[in-house]
């Protein structure tokens, strides 16, 4: 009799409303939207909660095949049939020129299939880059950025020349250019604000050797 009750209760609660997902709440994200992330998680209210909390690395896989922006999801069980829903975003890098058109590449390199006819605002275009090799680096180099920074180059252009064939020149959107090497980006990018701060006038920043600047006036290149 008592093994009958306790089947009947077990039964009882996966059939219940206690045994589903009645509100889901999405934290972490930034550059996704809530929606997103549920559309990409599966996980909504309805759905059975023993099929969501402990298998986060399941959903985290379901979640990368669905929106690549997703890096990992992590899911808590809040009250008796809550889910808080928390998930790393890999953010975007920026996007790549391929002729007309523009695709969006995250910060691990991935470069997204959706092609745009303008790019996004708040992150660069890369140009000029025919090597995934050389490209690859540079989406590296550019994660390392502090975010005031990523957020002020418009654009990177790969820009080789015979003396530094790592050689990218970047627009600024404070209105200035720069010239950097690609393996070195990341710790000579750290100068750019102090240089621009002290800068009279506009103009270029060269942080290949050394880091000096000199104004469009005077630029030689």
């Amino acid at each position: 009799m008592g093994c009958f009750l306790l089947g009947a209760g077990v039964a009882g609660y996966f059939i219940s409303p206690l045994s589903h997902v009645q509100t889901v709440t999405v934290h972490g994200n930034d550059q996704l939207s809530a929606t997103q992330v549920k559309t990409a998680t599966k996980i909504n209210p309805g759905v059975a909660l023993w099929s969501v909390i402990g298998h986060d690395q399941r959903t985290t896989k379901r979640a990368e095949h669905t929106q690549p922006q997703i890096g990992k999801v992590t899911t808590k069980l809040v009250g008796l049939n809550g889910v808080r829903v928390t998930v790393k975003e890999i953010r975007i890098a920026g996007y790549l020129s391929t002729g007309q058109h523009y695709r969006r590449i995250l910060e691990n390199g991935l470069i997204l299939k959706e092609t745009y006819s303008q790019p996004g605002g708040g992150s660069p275009i890369y140009a000029n880059f025919k090597s995934g090799r050389r490209l690859a680096t540079m989406i590296a180099q550019y994660a390392k950025l502090p975010s005031a920074v990523k957020h002020n180059i418009s654009e990177i252009k790969f820009s080789p020349n015979k003396a530094n064939p790592e050689r990218v020149h970047l627009y600024m959107n404070d209105g200035n250019e720069v010239y950097a090497t690609i393996s070195t980006f990341a710790s000579k990018m750290t100068y750019y604000p102090g240089i621009a701060a002290k800068m009279k006038a506009k103009g270029v920043i060269n942080l290949e050797v050394g880091a000096y600047s000199y104004p469009f006036k005077n630029q030689n290149n």
